[in-house]
Parts: structure tokens; sequence; C-alpha cells
């Protein structure tokens, strides 16, 4: 095995870090079909934990922000491997494209001083919180389907409410002779009280990361912020439809 060649959706954090202890030979690229297909890319033994590369030699990547090595804005490219617009539709062209010609990527992210992009969600899916925090989805989605039983999650936005819609899995819940409700309370007696924790702590906060924030409540001794929970009220759970559950983080 040379190497392994991820792309067209996020690396699980959790799952990057096991791959960096075992030793494997990755690397994370990032592209769109509007690039044929590849904007950036870097070799395994130089690629940086948590980013998809390196523009690429054909291409010329941008963040569209005042710092773009500290504050979020979306990827914007330009190059001969860019297309020219959309077949038949100027509109679209017109909208997907900005004034001096780069691609509007629709992806939100940084850049940092030697040129690694590293993606944090995208500007459809951001949540603007009640206080001007931005909140990337992704983010949250990364930690919790980390959780017990949790297959894949969803986090919306619910009158200024920060939820995550929890797909669980139903095999591994009746292989253990459990239910859905007992599983929902297991969920929010462990991490999902830190989890929202984190969220709020994030909100309250200028900047900062709601991943970065979860993994470091879930790596200290849980004496160390049960008092911190105990004035919250806990993370109620309720059913929505068969395996789906509702988790409101904050």
């Amino acid at each position: 095995l040379q190497m392994i060649i991820m792309g067209g959706a996020p690396l699980n954090p959790e799952v990057e870090k096991w791959f960096k202890k075992l030793g494997l030979p990755y690397t994370v690229g990032y592209g769109m079909t509007e690039a044929a297909p590849l904007l950036a890319y870097e070799p395994c033994d130089s690629y940086v934990p948590g980013s998809c590369g390196k523009s690429v030699d054909c291409a010329t990547v941008r963040i569209d922000s005042d710092d773009p090595q500290h504050v979020v804005g979306e990827i914007q490219a330009k190059g001969d491997n860019i297309c020219l617009g959309y077949y038949k539709a100027p509109e679209a062209t017109a909208a997907a494209f900005t004034e001096d010609g780069y691609l509007k990527t629709g992806d939100l992210g940084i850049i940092d001083a030697e040129g690694n992009i590293f993606i944090k969600g995208r500007s459809k899916s951001m949540i603007l919180s009640a206080n001007g925090q931005n909140i990337y989805p992704e983010e949250v989605e990364a930690v919790v389907n980390n959780q017990d039983y949790v297959v894949e999650s969803v986090v919306v936005d619910r009158a200024s409410k920060l939820v995550a819609l929890i797909y669980l899995d139903q095999d591994a819940i009746r292989k253990n002779g459990l239910d859905a409700e007992t599983v929902a309370e297991q969920l929010d007696r462990q991490n999902f009280r830190v989890l929202a924790l984190a969220v709020e702590n994030v909100l309250q906060a200028e900047g900062g990361s709601a991943l970065s924030e979860a993994r470091r409540l879930m790596e200290m001794p849980r004496s160390a912020h049960s008092c911190r929970m105990r004035s919250r009220t806990a993370v109620t759970v309720f059913m929505v439809m068969p395996a789906f559950q509702v988790f409101p983080l904050a």
C-alpha cells in the first residue's frame, strides 16, 4: 500500500487520529466538478492533518476574508482547470463567479501560511447564533457521530436553538438488548451534556471551534465539569419517528 487518497466528504477527526497512530499513508484532497475536478492535494508525507492539502499547480485558491489565516471565508478558485460556466445558463454562471473571475465554491474555510486549506463547512449550512457566532454544523456532527449507537446526525437551527437530529444504530441496539429510549437516556447521561456545554461555551466566546471545545471537555475528568453541568437544564430527548432522536444542544 503506497497511498490512500480520500475526498468527497470530511474525514472524521477520530478516524484520522487512528490513521495517524497506525501509520497509514493517507492524504485528503479537495475538488468539485467545476474544477475538473481537483482544487487541492498534498502528498501523504507532507500532508497536514485536518487540511485538504494545498492548491494544485493549475489553480489559484483564495479565501474571501480580511484575514484568511484566522477568519473563515468562502473558498474561491481560478485557473486553467476551472470551467467557463454552466451550459446555456448565463444567470447561474454569473452567480457562480466573482467579478474578477473566481469560482465561488460555496465552501467555507481558512488557509495557513504554508498554503494548506482547512474546510470548515458549507456557506448554506452555517448557523449564525444570536450573538453573531458562526457555528459550522459539520464540526458538531463530527463529535455527535462518534457517540455510542449513533450512525449519523444532522445539526440544525430550530427557533434559535441548536438541535442534533440523530439516526441510531437499530441493529446494535437490538443486539445489546436495549431500546431507543434507553439509549437516548444513556447518551444524555454521557457525552451529550458535555457536548451541549461545549456548544454553549463556543456560543458565548468570540471565536473557537465547537469541535475542539467538545474534545477538550470530553478529555477532562468528569468531576471537573460536573459542577458546571448541574447548573444547566439536562439535555432533553424525545422521539420524532422510529430510529430518530432529537437532542437540543444549546
